[in-house]
């Protein structure tokens, strides 16, 4: 694998946002988090997290917090796309993974006849990079893609500081720790892959890749992945994976055939 760059998060009903939020800070109140800070999959040097909750500690707490979300019938979509296999069309891998999860969402609240409310962690940067990062946002929804019309956003997404909400971290802990897997980490992900697992989107044959989480690369070299981390036995109902003439066909570690 090249560098990879993911997006993701998790869908939760409006009636049960304000008890979820509310949950989640008990449990950092309950691990010892001082207030304003926040909680990461990979906490950056001189956090509290990073010096004050490591190994098990860290393991369970993660624990805590999915659990809370599956209690709360939270549903995920992570996407994690190669950074060599961009599409030219596309100014960035940001924005291709970007508008690869805004699809999954609209399919997603289309098929619950629900209506989304989108809430982003505020990008890195200056204002005028936010702005920037949300008017391209604002543009996907408007013209929809190639493959998907945009009707189920009641406005436009809207940033926040993830400091300032607990959701908000649950959802980079999700993302960060399905990006971790996939690339090979092992640390804290047992018990805490098996609860994402548990709350990702599939389609209608039951499959989870592509779906709830797409790995994007060239030419289906990362489906055979969707078996060995997801458990998916087959894909869009045409072909059984493990797939022989795909990549990965005989485990996570062994890339061939080509």
């Amino acid at each position: 694998m090249g560098p990879l760059l993911s997006a993701g998060g998790f869908f939760v009903r409006s009636g049960s946002l304000h008890s979820l939020e509310h949950a989640l800070a008990a449990i950092c109140t309950k691990a010892g988090f001082p207030n304003g800070e926040e909680f990461k999959w990979s906490p950056a040097r001189g956090s509290w997290m990073r010096d004050n909750l490591t190994l098990e500690a860290r393991t369970q707490f993660f624990v805590e917090v999915l659990t809370e979300l599956v209690k709360h019938d939270a549903k995920t979509i992570v996407v994690v796309a190669d950074t060599r296999r961009t599409p030219r069309r596309y100014v960035s891998t940001e924005s291709f993974v970007t508008k690869l999860l805004m699809e999954r969402v609209e399919i997603r609240a289309c098929k619950d006849q629900s209506t989304c409310l989108m809430v982003f962690d505020r990008p890195g940067g200056a204002r005028p990079e936010e702005n920037k990062f949300l008017g391209r946002i604002i543009d996907t929804i408007q013209a929809g893609t190639e493959y998907v019309q945009m009707k189920s956003f009641a406005m436009a997404p809207v940033s926040t500081d993830s400091r300032h909400v607990r959701c908000l971290q649950a959802a980079d802990l999700i993302t960060a720790s399905t990006t971790a897997v996939i690339a090979g980490q092992s640390t804290h992900t047992q018990e805490v892959w098996a609860l994402i697992k548990s709350m990702f989107i599939s389609n209608w044959y039951g499959d989870i890749g592509g779906t709830g989480c797409k790995i994007y690369g060239d030419r289906c070299e990362y489906h055979n992945l969707y078996h060995w981390l997801l458990g998916d036995t087959g894909w869009a109902g045409r072909v059984a994976l493990p797939w022989h003439a795909w990549p990965y066909y005989k485990g996570t570690n062994i890339f061939s055939p080509r």
